[in-house]
């Protein structure tokens, strides 16, 4: 959904064969998804007028999306990740992590890299630490 999501935004028709290639998949397993979705009611497969969402496929996506950005810049600003890991990690995170540690895990990527301590944000703090495996004092 939330590739559809992102596709849908970039052009006028997504279609199956955009998908599968999105998602690194086959078509004929990208439509077992999409029939899947279907009969949860998130998407409309139209065969050659492409995959579009529904209403409450579209608000799901949204949901996705935010909670993807929010595990990806958490784990690629924060704690350092490669982009690429961080990414993929985002991916499974977003699916298994409950609201109220999504919440916090916001209101902390916010904190760290917002508030300032002695002129450096603790993200900063946190990168140098990594660096050179102590505080810096």
């Amino acid at each position: 959904m939330e590739a559809i999501y992102f596709m849908s935004r970039e052009r006028d028709v997504v279609r199956l064969v955009d998908v599968a290639e999105r998602l690194g998949v086959r078509p004929p397993s990208a439509f077992e998804v999409l029939s899947r979705l279907a009969s949860k009611g998130l998407v409309e497969y139209r065969g050659r007028g492409g995959v579009v969402l529904t209403e409450r496929g579209e608000e799901l996506a949204r949901e996705l999306a935010a909670k993807h950005s929010t595990l990806t810049r958490f784990l690629v600003e924060i704690l350092g990740v490669p982009r690429e890991i961080g990414e993929e990690d985002a991916c499974y995170l977003e699916h298994k992590i409950h609201d109220e540690t999504l919440k916090r895990i916001s209101a902390f990527l916010e904190f760290a890299l917002s508030c300032r301590f002695n002129g450096r944000t603790l993200a900063e703090l946190f990168r140098e630490y990594l660096e050179r495996g102590e505080c810096a004092q």
